[in-house]
């Protein structure tokens, strides 16, 4: 997997403008925020769903007088096939442990648990019937007498060559895939990129987009590792002076490695990257999946001085005073930070609040909630990391005496 600079270098430089990075829990609706800042509601792009749709995190560079342009940077050879064989190995432990049927068996490899990696995307479901066939019929009498958690189980060589054989059949059926999406010039795993240039009507560019980065057969989504889109992208109602870059990743609770009190590594390069960090919390619910955790996260990493707070799903609530509403979480935040000595700072007339965002059009207060927030990106100045200070003596108070002098002495 290549790390943030990597991906950077292959992307090339960007113009002297802001950048942003979305961040929030799954479902909040981040994607449905950059459609309307699109204006691709309409078609449907980028793509959405209940729950965790972005799996490739995407750029959208907005500068009035560039055409457009989309890069997508595909995964390497070796990623994809440790994520099919992962696959395999997990539909062979449910397929014993369960004694599964060949349906249970397909389920299983369709797509990994946390739906990052989604196979059925770019393999039939007659391949996965095959598969799961090999799996009872072959691979399972070769471990009959193993046990689940031996840690053995899959060294065999027997074993290995079976999952072998099944990795390089759905590599062969998913290069014929791609190359039925991208055409015969493209050679999957022989270049870094795909490139769509060249067309200058705004609708047609946005699908053919769809059509490559769909969550539909044939798509090459799962082969994706990083997207950027670029070009004068704004919608009709915002103002075309705007330029900025938006990134939009994965939702907090998609990876396995986002708890509800603590982030994934993966986004502190774009906190770094980025002049502006927007959390976009579900008004409904907020601060209670994740986004309390990531707003420590945020402040006692230093990064406070890009923070913006944006509510969606505002239409939603039942409150007669949504004002006092706000206030009430915000205030109930800020006693909570308290305890890990975080001052939050923001009040309510600091925040965002969007309504509708699902609906193909959106109210004017929401337009103008975004024309500000947009603003605020596109103007904000560069902000220093804010200094992290350690106090310890109150370290030291929270060891009995003893203990403090061990600490002091080691």
């Amino acid at each position: 997997m290549r790390d943030f600079k990597s991906i950077q270098d292959i992307l090339g430089k960007i113009p002297d403008i802001k950048k942003a990075y979305l961040i929030g829990c799954t479902g909040a609706g981040k994607t449905s925020l950059v459609q309307h800042i699109i204006g691709s509601k309409k078609h449907e792009f980028p793509i959405t769903a209940h729950s965790r749709t972005t799996t490739t995190p995407t750029e959208y560079v907005f500068q009035k007088d560039k055409p457009f342009k989309t890069t997508i940077i595909l995964k390497k050879l070796e990623d994809i096939s440790c994520s099919i064989e992962e696959l395999i190995q997990n539909a062979i432990l449910k397929a014993k442990e369960n004694e599964g049927s060949i349906e249970d068996i397909v389920y299983e490899l369709e797509q990994l648990p946390d739906e990052h990696f989604k196979l059925h995307l770019m393999v039939s479901s007659a391949t996965f019937k095959e598969i799961a066939e090999t799996i009872k019929n072959i691979v399972l009498p070769l471990i009959a007498k193993k046990t689940i958690n031996d840690e053995t189980l899959f060294s065999p060589p027997s074993i290995q060559t079976e999952i072998q054989q099944i990795v390089v059949h759905i590599l062969d059926e998913i290069e014929n895939n791609f190359n039925q999406a991208c055409g015969n010039e493209h050679q999957l795993f022989t270049k870094d990129t795909i490139v769509i240039e060249g067309i200058r009507d705004k609708d047609a560019f946005i699908l053919e987009n769809k059509r490559l980065l769909s969550h539909e057969f044939g798509s090459i989504a799962i082969l994706a590792d990083y997207i950027r889109i670029e070009g004068n992208l704004l919608a009709d109602w915002l103002d075309n002076d705007l330029e900025f870059m938006l990134i939009d990743g994965e939702g907090i609770g998609h990876s396995y490695a986002d708890k509800r009190d603590t982030l994934s590594a993966r986004h502190y390069d774009f906190f770094n990257f980025c002049n502006n960090i927007i959390l976009l919390e579900d008004a409904g619910k907020p601060f209670t999946t994740g986004g309390q955790g990531a707003i420590e996260w945020i402040y006692l990493n230093g990064y406070q001085n890009k923070f913006n707070l944006v509510f969606s799903k505002a239409d939603m609530l039942a409150q007669s005073d949504q004002s006092a509403y706000f206030r009430r979480n915000i205030n109930n935040l800020k006693s909570a930070l308290k305890k890990d000595n975080i001052d939050f700072k923001i009040e309510n007339k600091d925040s965002y609040k969007l309504k509708g965002l699902n609906h193909q059009e959106i109210s004017d207060s929401s337009k103008d909630a975004i024309q500000k927030l947009l603003l605020s990106i596109s103007q904000a100045q560069e902000s220093a990391l804010i200094p992290l200070e350690y106090d310890f003596n109150l370290l030291l108070s929270n060891f009995n005496s003893d203990a403090a002098i061990d600490a002091i002495q080691d």
